[in-house]
């Protein structure tokens, strides 16, 4: 904010107050914290102050919190509470809302973004044109094949020209690619994704439909969980499954992705005919976590002086050279 003396106003620390000097506002900064911590607010801050100075601020805005600064605040009680704790009413503080230009892609609602759909890519495309599994996977094959012949697709008109090509001459397209059953790839809950079918990851389309056997024998032997595991300490809930390796991951917090904690396909039989017995195992968490390996260096050394005790080791001896030197 701009205070009554039109002073940058951004925060306060005791009886001091603090703010952004104009002329130093070009140097390199980071705003860190834990989550709750006022980043966000941070950030606000300082766009509406540079906003109020007449600087226009260009952020990227990924998540879209900042786009908050376009309407007046207000109805915040932790707010209220600072603001009145601070007094900064009577410094000016007023709640206001600030210009806001958002880009958009379609040109219509904001400031145009000037990109290509090759730019662009089918993986955001498809989001934006929010396209189903199918939708999505031949639009990845019809960029493959603008890509392979090295078309460069402008704007969403050479999108459809390519669409209808490939439609029209289908037959002279699929002899470009490599002979796979899709049934191979959904087995084994693979997308059509060309980019997705190659490179080392063990997703080889050569491999596909030798490891497709392998895979189903393997899920034949995973139990189907349709419920969380009861244990006495709480419920854990299977998060995701590594068929090959047949283990199930299992959380403590439904959906998340932390502190999970893998079980056998055979122990989790084992729990759910526990559970239908009325009986709950002790705890998800194991009684002895693996100790992580200890590090040992190449050379057997961790000193990281060990190269200059050699380099003293060399001046005694030149040293030595010289006094032998002097007395010859």
């Amino acid at each position: 904010m701009i205070d009554n003396t039109g002073t940058p106003f951004n925060a306060v620390s005791g009886e001091q107050h603090l703010g952004i000097i104009p002329a130093m506002a070009n140097r390199h900064g980071l705003i860190a914290g834990a989550t709750g911590t006022g980043k966000t607010c941070t950030l606000q801050n300082l766009a509406e102050t540079f906003s109020a100075m007449g600087i226009p601020v260009f952020a990227t805005d990924i998540k879209g919190d900042l786009s908050g600064v376009g309407k007046a605040g207000g109805g915040n009680v932790h707010f209220e509470k600072s603001i009145a704790d601070n007094k900064l009413a009577d410094f000016g503080f007023a709640y206001k809302a600030y210009p806001v230009c958002l880009w958009d892609v379609f040109g219509e609602q904001g400031h145009p973004l000037r990109t290509t759909v090759s730019e662009m890519g089918p993986m955001l495309l498809s989001r934006i044109l929010d396209l189903n599994d199918t939708q999505s996977d031949v639009l990845n094959m019809v960029f493959r094949i603008a890509d392979d012949q090295q078309l460069l697709l402008i704007d969403l008109k050479d999108l459809r020209k390519m669409l209808e090509e490939v439609g029209n001459n289908r037959a002279n397209y699929i002899t470009a690619f490599k002979s796979i059953t899709t049934g191979a790839a959904r087995i084994q809950d693979l997308s059509l994704n060309p980019q997705k079918l190659a490179g080392q990851c063990g997703k080889l389309k050569c491999c596909l439909n030798y490891e497709v056997d392998s895979y189903n024998d393997a899920r034949s032997r995973i139990p189907r969980v349709s419920e969380p595991l009861e244990f006495e300490d709480g419920q854990a809930w299977l998060v995701k499954t590594d068929i090959l390796r047949e283990t199930l991951y299992f959380s403590y917090e439904k959906g998340s992705m932390t502190n999970m904690y893998p079980l056998s396909a055979e122990e989790v039989k084992e729990i759910q005919a526990m559970n239908r017995a009325g009986e709950k195992p002790e705890s998800l968490i194991p009684d002895q976590v693996p100790e992580a390996p200890e590090f040992v260096t190449a050379v057997g050394d961790d000193s990281i002086s060990r190269f200059d005790e050699i380099k003293r080791g060399r001046r005694k001896k030149r040293h030595k050279r010289k006094n032998s030197n002097a007395e010859a």
